[in-house]
């Protein structure tokens, strides 16, 4: 007898269904399948102009010139070379060079490299370009010279994008050399704003200043300087001695000493007026020195160092002391309307670093014809008050302890991604009358900021003489 199998209804039902279950999938796939058959494919090639690069430039095939400069002979053509003035003029002009396979370019500018030649030639043959910080002065010297303007543009945006202590000094020096108006007016202004606040921290950057560049800083107008007017001679005189002492090295508050040593000890005449401090004469000019003279332990320094010939100092300390009488007598409340340039010229400038954003209250030190300045900082605000000392009333001077007119103009920085100063708020130029131990708000920190900050200010508390003296002649 043979063996029966049995199968159950829901066993045939699920074997079925599995049929079909594997003939679906194998239908998918199978579609899958052709779907991405029949898909377009991508593959990155090499697009033409890197093509062109390698085959042209870095192998020099069909090469139809060869170009010698810095020793290095570069196979290259004149098509692509043409793209610069230099070699169109070369070989499209008289120049005895357009018949000849080899020119030979001389360079005298130092700072063209190999590398820069490599990189420049090489960008004649490329679609883009890409340029590193540390690259980019040999590369615009060498753009210079063949004349590639939107590469020197390239190079000087890099730059601008790139100032810092370490570089501000080499792009200023090459933004002179080359012409480069915009990129010479950014490394001044940062340099305005971090004078007194980075670059008087590190010899290195301090020394290798100018002394023309120095001058036009001491004189700006927007120049930061902080603490005081006298903070700023030190700096001045630090400078000096490093550049007088080029293998000199040490940390700037051992080089302040040093610089004071190195003025005291000198002997014959005032330095400003020696064979050594000619080219000095002008930065020390630039100095507002009846700013130097407002605290006795300064004008000791100032004589000992014997920078200045007597006959600049004298009338100096003429004019404070007219102006002093002028005060006492009331002749002379403040200035009320000054030019602006008039004000540039004679305010105080002064400064102070906040390094926490707690409240901070302070004055800054040294004579200022009767207005004590008090100056407090608070949740972002800024206030002035007019300090009313503790005398009898019996003992003032109505005219001296009345009411008084100043200008001012106060600006508030924070530091950049790069630890530099940038500008965060400024009030512009604002006159106030204070009557005493009155109090007024002169700035509120809207922005977000990080700390540190760094508080400028410039005032003018006494009518420059030069208008008064215009007035009375007038009258």
């Amino acid at each position: 007898m043979g063996n029966i199998l049995l199968t159950s209804p829901l066993s045939t039902a699920a074997t079925s269904f599995a049929k079909r279950k594997r003939k679906s999938m194998d239908d998918d796939s199978s579609g899958q399948d052709s779907e991405w058959a029949s898909a377009p494919k991508r593959k990155k090639l090499m697009t033409t102009s890197q093509y062109i690069y390698r085959t042209l430039f870095l192998e020099g095939q069909n090469s139809d010139v060869t170009i010698v400069a810095l020793g290095i002979d570069w196979c290259l053509h004149k098509v692509y070379l043409c793209q610069s003035p230099y070699f169109a003029s070369m070989f499209c002009g008289d120049w005895k060079e357009k018949e000849e396979g080899v020119v030979e370019v001389g360079i005298e500018d130092p700072r063209i490299t190999c590398d820069a030649l490599k990189i420049v030639f090489g960008s004649l043959y490329l679609d883009e370009i890409v340029i590193e910080p540390g690259d980019v002065i040999p590369v615009l010297a060498t753009a210079t010279l063949f004349q590639l303007d939107e590469l020197i543009q390239l190079c000087s945006e890099i730059m601008e994008e790139t100032i810092k202590l370490d570089t501000v000094i080499s792009y200023y020096e090459v933004a002179e050399q080359y012409a480069l108006t915009r990129l010479k007016q950014k490394c001044f202004e940062w340099l305005e704003r971090n004078l007194t606040f980075l670059v008087n921290e590190d010899a290195k950057t301090l020394r290798q200043i100018p002394p023309g560049l120095m001058e036009q800083l001491v004189k700006s107008p927007a120049l930061v300087v902080v603490q005081t007017e006298f903070s700023l001679y030190l700096m001045v005189t630090a400078w000096t001695f490093l550049r007088e002492h080029p293998s000199w090295e040490g940390d700037l508050k051992e080089c302040a000493l040093e610089a004071h040593k190195y003025f005291k000890e000198r002997s014959g005449d005032c330095f400003t007026q020696s064979d050594e401090g000619q080219e000095y004469t002008e930065v020390y000019k630039g100095l507002r020195i009846e700013h130097l003279i407002n605290h006795p332990l300064d004008v000791v320094m100032i004589e000992q160092n014997n920078i200045y010939p007597k006959e600049v100092l004298y009338p100096v300390f003429r004019n404070q002391w007219y102006q002093m009488l002028r005060i006492d007598q009331g002749l002379d409340k403040g200035p009320k309307n000054i030019a602006e340039e008039e004000f540039n010229k004679c305010c105080l400038r002064c400064g102070r670093i906040l390094m926490t954003d707690v409240q901070h209250i302070w004055r800054w030190t040294g004579y200022n014809f009767g207005v004590d300045l008090i100056v407090t900082y608070q949740s972002r605000t800024i206030k002035f008050r007019r300090n009313d000392r503790s005398e009898p009333e019996v003992f003032r001077s109505n005219v001296a302890w009345g009411r008084r007119h100043l200008l001012y103009r106060l600006s508030v920085y924070t530091v950049g991604p790069l630890g530099d100063a940038v500008l965060l708020e400024s009030t512009g130029l604002r006159s106030i009358t204070l009557g005493r131990n009155a109090e007024t708000k002169v700035l509120t920190i809207e922005r977000e900021f990080k700390l540190p900050i760094i508080i400028s200010a410039n005032f003018l508390v006494t009518t420059p003489l030069s208008q008064e003296t215009t007035e009375a002649t007038q009258s």
